[in-house]
């Protein structure tokens, strides 16, 4: 009897709190074992997480980053425990760096001296590798040159390599088979070679043009007053497929010209492109008289007149 009314006490203590927003504490509150056992398997039922096993954890997720080297490659002490700060490493023997000729798993023991004098000593293991990654190219292409002309093979290209890094001044250009004084298309070759003997080959074609004097567009005639003033390169231009734009190269020559007299004259276009190449063109300048202007009114007269008589004609 004395055990019912216990459980119902510790139950109705229970319902208060709840009741009253007090927080709930199990070891406080409850002193039936039969409650406390309930309660706990009311928490088991409504746990939704998952099991924590701390030795099956760390086998599974904690998987540390392998060191790896290739070989010939110099291998630094220091570069062994990268994340150690203001340290002197070096191997067992004293040396700072080591280099490996065969592939395989090493392990070495390490001297750690800090800052205040202490000296650690810290065994590491790491891989050894073959590197059989040949080099990268970039910026290879075919390339577009003219008669007479030079081709520079390497402007812009560049090659990477995974251990020895840029190669760039290892890239070999052979270009024996292209002729640049024959028009056609021809074929070069680029090869580099890292230091393990990884060679990578790239092949190029070298279009070989007929090198063309510029276009020149020139106005054909134009008309000036005696005294008047002309702009000689106003509607003119001159392209080069080559060179591209050449206007501003354009040579004028108005010697012939005279703007004092009345007269039809000659003025000679020349532009030279960076191959020699030179195009030539003329045009005709009219000098005119300007009229008076009493024969400007009388000619404004006449024909006013000549459309009064046309008129009446109809």
């Amino acid at each position: 009897m004395k055990k019912k009314i216990f459980i119902l006490m510790s139950v109705t203590v229970l319902s208060v709190t709840v009741l009253c927003g007090f927080t709930f504490n199990k070891d406080a509150v409850l002193k039936s074992y039969e409650f406390s056992s309930e309660e706990e398997s009311v928490q088991d039922e409504d746990y939704d997480g998952e099991d924590y096993d701390e030795e099956n954890y760390d086998e599974e997720e904690y998987d540390e980053e392998k060191l790896t080297f290739y070989v010939g490659e110099q291998v630094f002490a220091e570069s062994l425990i990268p994340d150690f700060e203001e340290v002197i490493v070096t191997f067992e023997d004293g040396s700072e760096s080591k280099i490996y000729n065969t592939a395989g798993t090493y392990t070495e023991t390490l001297s750690i001296l800090d800052d205040s004098g202490e000296m650690e000593s810290d065994e590491i293991s790491f891989e050894v590798v073959e590197d059989t990654e040949a080099p990268i190219f970039y910026g290879v292409k075919n390339r577009t040159g003219y008669v007479g002309d030079e081709i520079d093979y390497l402007k812009n290209v560049t090659a990477d390599d995974n251990k020895d890094g840029d190669l760039t001044d290892k890239i070999v250009v052979d270009s024996s088979n292209v002729d640049l004084q024959t028009v056609g298309k021809y074929e070069a070759t680029y090869t580099v070679t890292d230091s393990s003997g990884n060679t990578e080959t790239k092949k190029i074609t070298v279009t070989v043009k007929k090198d063309e004097p510029p276009k020149l567009i020139v106005v054909k005639k134009r008309n000036v007053y005696v005294n008047g003033k002309i702009n000689y390169l106003k509607g003119v231009k001159a392209i080069d497929k080559k060179d591209g734009k050449l206007t501003n190269k354009i040579v004028v020559d108005s010697s012939n010209v005279d703007l004092t007299k009345a007269g039809t004259y000659q003025v000679t276009y020349s532009v030279t492109d960076s191959s020699g190449n030179t195009t030539e063109k003329t045009a005709k300048i009219i000098v005119k008289q300007q009229k008076k202007k009493s024969d400007a009114k009388e000619e404004k007269k006449s024909s006013k007149s000549n459309k009064i008589k046309i008129k009446k004609n109809k």
